[in-house]
C-alpha cells in the first residue's frame, strides 16, 4: 500500500483573498458622502481628499480607538478624550 501525503489546504477562496488584497488601494481611490457618518471609518476612509492613518501615523499611535467612525468624533464634545 502506497502512502500519499496528506495535502494541508488553505481555508478560505483564492478568489476572496485575491480580490481583499485589493481593498486597501480600493480605499484610497473611492470617494463617499455622508449624512450621519455612522458607515464612515476615520483613519481608513478617504476623507477631505486625505486618509488619516498615511496622512498622521503619530497621531493614530495615540488614538483611544483605533477602529472609530467619523460620527462618534464630531459627536465627541472634546477631541482630547479621543487620545
Amino acid at each position: 500500500m502506497v502512502r500519499v501525503p496528506h495535502l494541508r489546504r488553505e481555508k478560505g477562496s483564492f478568489w476572496w483573498k485575491d480580490i481583499l488584497h485589493l481593498h486597501c488601494h480600493y480605499r484610497g481611490i473611492r470617494t463617499r458622502s455622508f449624512v450621519k457618518g455612522d458607515t464612515i471609518s476615520l483613519w481608513d476612509d478617504l476623507i477631505l481628499n486625505n486618509i488619516f492613518l498615511q496622512k498622521n501615523p503619530n497621531l493614530f499611535s495615540f488614538a483611544e480607538e483605533h477602529v472609530i467612525s467619523l460620527e462618534k468624533v464630531l459627536n465627541s464634545s472634546d477631541l482630547i478624550d479621543l487620545f
